[in-house]
């Protein structure tokens, strides 16, 4: 089977048709061959491309923001030794919950910090039972006073816990 050949467009040596360098000069002939790397195909493929990934980004986020529970307001009743969490949410009615402080064991706040900088501060209250239930939360301030104004009204013990992360219990890193 015998190659098509062709002039270079630089040269003027023979080089066989779509080559993408003259291998007299090395000029890039891509652009010069109708239908090569840079002269053919649908020069909108990427533009609908570019456009679909920005729509199933756009679409994740708006599903995020309107199926997220969110933390509403969080009071501390000294008078009735109670929390009440009002939680809301986009989707679903508000509903409260009262956490007397008897059913209080202690009060925790995670410090979830990554070497990339991103940082997480969350507020729990955790009832004798075991279970956590989160009263605050935050990306951008830290909140150690909160958690202890928390702790002090409640005359519960406050526990700090640190949560570090390397680079290799990130997602996508390390084998």
């Amino acid at each position: 089977m015998t190659q098509e050949m062709t002039d270079c467009p630089v040269c003027k040596n023979e080089v066989p048709r779509g080559a993408p360098r003259c291998k007299h000069c090395f000029s890039d002939l891509a652009e010069h061959w109708e239908g090569g790397p840079s002269g053919g195909g649908n020069p909108l493929l990427p533009v609908i491309l570019l456009g679909l990934v920005f729509l199933a980004c756009g679409s994740w986020v708006y599903w995020t923001v309107q199926h997220q529970d969110q933390l509403g307001q969080v009071t501390v009743d000294p008078r009735e030794e109670r929390v009440v969490v009002v939680y809301t949410s986009t989707h679903v009615e508000p509903t409260t919950r009262q956490i007397y402080f008897t059913d209080v064991a202690s009060i925790e706040m995670e410090a979830n910090q990554n070497f990339l900088g991103a940082n997480q501060w969350l507020v729990y209250l955790v009832t004798t039972t075991g279970e956590r239930i989160l009263i605050n939360r935050s990306n951008s301030t830290p909140l150690e006073s909160y958690a202890s104004n928390i702790a002090q009204h409640t005359n519960k013990q406050l526990t700090i816990i640190n949560n570090i992360r390397a680079g290799s219990e990130m997602v996508g890193v390390g084998g």
